[in-house]
């Protein structure tokens, strides 16, 4: 007996709820924390770095292990230990016993985010009736929105809790996302078999190569270059604000949260886009939109303008990572999906941190924002520019 096909929804939720605890939590839930941290002495701003970079090396690890260890072992155990693993980290990161123990847990936590990020879309997404999955994509991808939404609000609601507090409540919240998402599993996960075509379903979708292509590497060149262009907003745009611009740690955190929303609603609206345009043509309008954020601030006094920067910052952000993700299934045929997410995802792993020690770099030499932003602008024109003409020869534009 074969087991029935498991819903949409139910898959889109599973999806959500692991990467809401493997990439909305695991990785942008620490930020908005580093400030307490600070104030208890739990961390230093010097030390707060070297977290991001534990965390980046972690995650990093994950996306390397995460397919090889699925085929050994399946993916649903993967996704249980990676689950284990980021809650574990949260609570482990309550405890104030150094720099190294909390080292060694924001390591933790970025393993378990690169297996659940390597192994969630290609393992779920394929299950989706064809028309129906760049809104499921972008639906999924939403949860990261979501994670940063969450772990914002808590000093806003909770201005008197410690370190220990929050990272309890943080954990709670991954510990009941996690059981829901890996309650909503299919049980044969990776063994039952996709879907069966939609053939309403975009262009874009239309089925994959026989291999990697040009439009592959393309692609990979791309997603790359948004992992470094993301960062002058993930890592370096509160500072921007509250201390370059002198607007304070409200203002900062205030930008946090619309960079949230923006992460949260922009993946649905640029799947849907995709569903009817197809991925190519909506992942280089949305990285576009990621050059206008990055260029935005510069010169600029306005508070209006400086907010819409931190929302379409978000929305093109995050959104980019769920077209990716389809144009990747698009143009790969389906026994090559799994690997090739995982060389994506090891590419932007790689180029994160790469691209964090550029602009660090940048931003000490020249002690100028504008050089920072600039610079990540220029690199993903530069992406976008590699992704259109490969693609063309690929005969994959969309």
């Amino acid at each position: 007996m074969t087991q029935p096909a498991a819903s949409p929804v139910r898959l889109e939720l599973a999806g959500f709820c692991l990467v809401f605890v493997g990439l909305g939590l695991a990785r942008f839930g620490y930020p908005p924390l580093i400030p307490v941290m600070v104030a208890h002495g739990t961390l230093t701003p010097a030390g707060a770095g070297y977290m991001a970079a534990a965390n980046f090396a972690g995650y990093l690890a994950g996306a390397v292990a995460a397919d090889p260890g699925a085929r050994r072992y399946g993916p649903r155990p993967v996704m249980l230990a990676a689950l284990v693993g980021a809650v574990a980290s949260f609570l482990a990161c309550g405890v104030d016993l150094g720099l190294g123990w909390l080292g060694v847990w924001r390591f933790v936590a970025g393993v378990s985010g690169g297996f659940l990020m390597v192994l969630t879309p290609p393992v779920l997404l394929p299950l989706i009736p064809v028309g129906l999955r760049p809104r499921a994509g972008g639906r999924l991808f939403a949860a990261v929105g979501a994670g940063m939404l969450v772990s914002g609000l808590l000093l806003p609601l909770m201005p008197q809790a410690g370190p220990g507090t929050l990272w309890l409540v943080i954990a709670l919240m991954g510990a009941m996302a996690g059981v829901g998402g890996f309650v909503l599993l299919p049980r044969a996960l990776g063994v039952a078999a996709p879907a069966a075509a939609d053939h309403r379903g975009p262009p874009a979708d239309a089925g994959g190569t026989s291999g990697f292509g040009a439009a592959f590497w393309g692609l990979g060149v791309l997603y790359a270059a948004i992992a470094m262009s993301y960062i002058p907003h993930t890592v370096f745009w509160v500072d921007f604000l509250a201390r370059d611009r002198g607007a304070g740690l409200g203002a900062g955190g205030a930008a946090w949260m619309l960079f949230g929303l923006g992460a949260l609603l922009g993946p649905q609206v640029l799947g849907r886009l995709a569903g009817r345009y197809g991925y190519a043509p909506t992942l280089r309008v949305s990285a576009l939109g990621l050059v206008a954020a990055l260029l935005m601030p510069i010169g600029v006094d306005s508070e209006a303008l400086l907010s819409a920067a931190s929302v379409l910052a978000g929305a093109c952000a995050i959104g980019s990572v769920s077209l990716v993700s389809g144009r990747s299934n698009a143009i790969v045929a389906p026994a090559h999906r799994a690997r090739a997410w995982a060389i994506l995802t090891v590419g932007f792993a790689v180029m994160q941190g790469a691209g964090a020690w550029i602009l660090s770099l940048v931003l000490s030499v020249t002690h100028s924002y504008a050089a920072l932003f600039v610079t990540a602008a220029g690199v993903l024109l530069a992406g976008v520019a590699v992704d259109a003409v490969l693609g063309r020869r690929n005969g994959a534009a969309r």
